[in-house]
């Protein structure tokens, strides 16, 4: 009786553990985006605001920033020095809230932004969605990420981008 509930505890622990989250569609992705436009902007514009600051204090060094924005209200920042402290911490929170991304991950370098809408998986596979402003065009564009999400041929590592407008576009990756 005591083995069999510690392996029903265990199953239900396990099944709670890897749960996944459904990845949002393409169309749900659009609108979010095109609902939050001013607020993805306003991400972009503390992110450049912030590799500035970093390069400014760098001695003129290229920065690359990454922030990790937390569930619980937390916000973790971090460059390639790990040196910098991120002053927006509290702003970059709230929009990510606001948008509907309470936790998140974006990185940054003086020539692009990254906003994490979706992932799932271990760091060395799985799939990765994100919102992404480029100052250049990236390839391969595709006209909507859903022709890379069908694309379920013997390729062990895909990807590409949808052009949103404006250089901002939605990045996707399965590995």
């Amino acid at each position: 009786m005591i083995r069999s509930r510690k392996v029903l505890l265990t199953a239900i622990f396990l099944a709670a553990a890897c749960s996944v989250q459904p990845q949002p569609t393409t169309d749900e992705l659009i609108t979010t985006f095109q609902q939050n436009l001013n607020n993805f902007e306003e991400l972009r514009d503390l992110a450049f605001a912030d590799v500035a600051a970093c390069s400014v204090k760098a001695n003129g060094a290229p920065c690359y920033l990454r922030i990790k924005v937390g569930d619980d209200g937390t916000t973790d920042s971090f460059n390639e020095n790990d040196e910098f402290w991120i002053p927006n911490a509290s702003q970059y929170q709230a929009l990510t809230r606001s948008i509907g991304l309470p936790e998140t991950f974006l990185s940054a370098s003086n020539e692009s932004v990254e906003i994490v809408a979706y992932r799932a998986g271990l760091s060395v596979s799985g799939v990765l969605i994100s919102y992404e402003w480029h100052q250049e065009s990236p390839e391969p564009i595709f006209s909507s990420i859903d022709e890379i999400r069908e694309n379920q041929d013997s390729q062990s590592y895909v990807y590409g981008y949808q052009d949103l407008g404006d250089n901002w576009y939605l990045y996707y990756s399965r590995n």
